[in-house]
């Protein structure tokens, strides 16, 4: 008789259990009686001290397998085990013997590692994340860094044309031709990227880098969780067909509205871009600013002498370009978000979204809290306030979409798209003679930020209001065209959450670096209760007064 094998398989009992499993091949003949004994260095376990025996009965036949539980100590005990297997004869006397030994590795050297993974949830909708995945592509596509790069490739192939070449583009252009061709560019520029089709290459490409963001969530979230991104492009397709479009009676022609919210523009009004060009063109007139100090006064006006033909046309549209008064109105009929100074004191609405920043807020302060939840594997968090947060806000801004609403946004984000290309061109750094040092992401914002501290508008950068104004956008569109007022799964508003949460983190602390609330924080001031949701305006002049 010999044992054929000896092995350990461990097992996942919580106890530690091992199941020690022997082999003996033995001779064939009568039945006869094994007797194993454990011959164990150290002890058996922390109640058995070992040596141990354990009876076994055998048929006879050849190959026999027994299985035997071993639990080791806590302490490590044992390093080594010892089987010993007899063949006793009938008179209790043993007639074969064979012994095989294995070395133990002992338990407390096999540290136990425990991980805890997220649970998925419930299918989303793919036409909900069709919706996110486009809003990520169009606002890309409508960015500035895109426009500017259109310009240029459209302004180098005119001049190619004619066989000239200008620092804007122009070929010998007068008066208020080269703003005229500046606009008419940044027209066809919103036009095509606006009602981009799927037909579009590059928009299919603007899909594939925003659908990796889903594929992201997807995998947290488990297979199950999400649509596919395969479904993602036929969920395009739905989407397209059910934002906004209507019929005008004038022209009898379908159109879509653009994927553009209007506190985009009212965060970078609120951060000085207007008011910066509106500087630097009353100085173009030689005009003085109001007030006894006018700092552009002193500054020589030759370095803007290439763009002159453009800022002459910029002077001469003004009664044609929004008024800060008009979208001042707009503003207040949209989100009741309210402007500070001299421009906007005959401002009277007739209807206003007063508790938008309340509504905007408490979904930002249930992002946050279930967020803090989520990143903690041992609950489930709990997708339902962010739900009642989203349906909330939808119903609200839903009341704001009339009149203007399909118009006025685009029409303020091309005038202001140009007004970024004006400040962002060389000559202007060169008159304003900013820090050029300083890593800004987008040209323009140095002209802004110089011009805020030589006016005196406060220290925060402009690159703050401009995050406002992009997040913002970014998440009021998947808040206005999601289908909110209908969802009851939670599921899809955990999608949601996840999905956006860098844009949610990010506006949260910009808005912080801008106005000094934290919407992140349970407590958010101890000045009142209502303090998180005081106008932006207001906050920004009580620290424009705090800081002089």
């Amino acid at each position: 008789m010999k044992i054929h094998d000896l092995k350990i398989l461990t097992t996942p009992d919580p106890e530690g259990t091992h199941l020690v499993l022997a082999e003996l091949t033995e001779v064939a003949g009568d039945a006869k009686q094994h007797r194993f004994e454990w011959k164990i260095d150290g002890k058996k376990s922390d109640h058995e001290p070992g040596p141990w025996t354990k009876l076994a009965q055998g048929d006879g036949k050849g190959t026999q397998k027994y299985v035997f539980a071993w639990t080791p100590t806590r302490g490590g005990g044992a390093t080594s085990i010892t089987l010993v297997a007899y063949e006793d004869a009938a008179d209790g006397k043993s007639t074969s013997k064979a012994e095989r030994t294995i070395e133990v590795e002992a338990p407390s050297s096999r540290p136990v590692s425990v991980v805890l993974e997220r649970s998925a949830s419930a299918a989303g909708d793919e036409r909900e994340a069709a919706l996110w995945v486009q809003i990520l592509a169009t606002t890309k596509a409508i960015s500035f860094e895109e426009y500017e790069d259109w310009m240029g490739k459209n302004l180098c192939d005119a001049d190619r044309e004619h066989g000239t070449s200008s620092s804007i583009g122009t070929h010998a252009l007068s008066g208020t031709k080269a703003y005229e061709k500046l606009k008419d560019l940044t027209q066809e520029f919103l036009k095509e990227r606006c009602l981009i089709t799927l037909n579009d290459p590059s928009f299919r490409a603007l899909v594939e880098e925003a659908s990796k963001r889903l594929r992201s969530v997807r995998r947290s979230l488990g297979t199950a969780s999400l649509p596919s991104v395969e479904a993602v492009a036929d969920g395009i397709a739905k989407v397209d067909s059910s934002i906004g479009t209507y019929v005008s009676c004038w022209d009898k022609e379908f159109r879509q509205l653009c994927l553009v919210e209007l506190i985009w523009s009212y965060w970078h009004e609120e951060g000085g871009l207007v008011q910066t060009l509106k500087a630097i063109s009353r100085r173009f007139q030689n005009r003085r600013a109001p007030g006894s100090k006018d700092v552009l006064a002193s500054l020589e006006i030759d370095p803007l002498r290439p763009l002159a033909n453009v800022i002459w046309g910029y002077v001469g549209d003004e009664v044609h370009r929004l008024s800060v008064l008009r979208r001042a109105h707009e503003y207040e009929h949209h989100y009741g978000l309210r402007l500070e100074g001299d421009a906007v004191t005959q401002l009277h609405p007739a209807d206003r979204r007063a508790r938008f920043l309340e509504l905007f807020h408490n979904l930002l302060q249930a992002c946050v809290t279930f967020f803090q939840r989520d990143d903690d594997n041992t609950v489930r968090a709990d997708g339902f306030p962010v739900l009642k947060s989203l349906r909330a806000l939808n119903f609200l801004i839903a009341e704001g979409a009339h009149n203007q609403f399909g118009d006025l946004p685009e029409t303020a984000r091309q005038e202001m798209l140009m007004e970024q290309w004006i400040l962002a061109r060389p000559e202007m750094r060169e008159f304003l003679r900013g820090r050029s040092m300083v890593p800004y992401p987008q040209e323009w914002m140095s002209s802004v930020d110089t011009m805020r501290r030589l006016q005196g508008w406060g220290d925060t950068s402009v690159v703050h209001f401009h995050n406002l104004a992009v997040y913002g956008e970014q998440i009021l569109l998947s808040v206005r065209y999601g289908s909110w007022a209908s969802a009851n799964d939670p599921a899809t508003a955990v999608a949601w959450a996840r999905f956006w949460r860098p844009e949610i983190q990010a506006y949260i602390h910009d808005y912080s670096a801008v106005t000094g609330i934290d919407l992140a924080a349970s407590s958010v001031s101890t000045r009142g209760a209502g303090e998180r949701d005081v106008l932006p305006s207001v906050l920004l002049r009580r620290r424009l007064v705090e800081q002089s």
